[in-house]
């Protein structure tokens, strides 16, 4: 009997921690969640993002293109947003922590992933516009962290809202061969914008 030995994708594993990393950050743009609440949150984003990152490694190695992006949302959402939420709740005595450098990270996180998205135009639009949601999110979370104003709050809970339930649903297809993964997105956009007639 013939066995392959090779590394399985774990694309659904990934998209299940984006998923609760969407969750978890919509919770902290929507509800007042108390010190003990975000240390937990902060410790399972540093145990997740570890995950999320060995995951992004394995995608690199079988050079799935989702592999670099998935390594940028094991840094933003979870291994810099686990440290930061640790210890900003434990506020460790003479250690004074810089929100604006995890702002800083953010908005330079969702940039990046934004310049990539023009690269990945032949994936489904569902997965495309997950990753454009996850760095909206990222900005629009980076700039309320930097200005303070509420407005940006709400509108990374939509993004990051959004981000969780595509990713939701691309887990769900990456095991059921059966469900509709969607148009290829330069498929959309073409016929949107007419651009075969031109």
């Amino acid at each position: 009997m013939n066995t392959h030995h090779h590394i399985a994708s774990p694309n659904m594993i990934n998209s299940f921690i984006g998923a609760v990393f969407g969750a978890f950050s919509v919770l902290t743009a929507t509800v007042n969640l108390s010190s003990d609440a975000l240390l937990a949150m902060g410790v399972l984003r540093l145990l997740l993002g570890t995950i999320l990152f060995l995951g992004a490694l394995i995608n690199i190695f079988k050079g799935i293109p989702s592999g670099n992006l998935n390594l940028i949302s094991a840094v933003c959402f979870g291994l810099f947003a686990g440290v930061h939420i640790t210890i900003s709740t434990l506020g460790f005595h003479g250690v004074s922590w810089q929100p604006l450098i995890y702002c800083i990270v953010q908005l330079f996180g969702g940039i990046y992933i934004l310049l990539i998205l023009p690269a990945l135009l032949d994936t489904s639009l569902s997965a495309w516009g997950c990753q454009m949601a996850g760095a909206l999110g990222l900005i629009s979370q980076a700039i309320f962290g930097m200005t303070s104003l509420v407005f940006f709050h709400y509108v990374s809970g939509i993004w990051f809202l959004l981000y969780a339930v595509l990713n939701t649903y691309a887990g769900l297809a990456a095991v059921i061969p059966e469900m509709p993964r969607g148009p290829d997105t330069r498929d959309v956009i073409e016929r949107v914008f007419n651009l075969n007639n031109s």
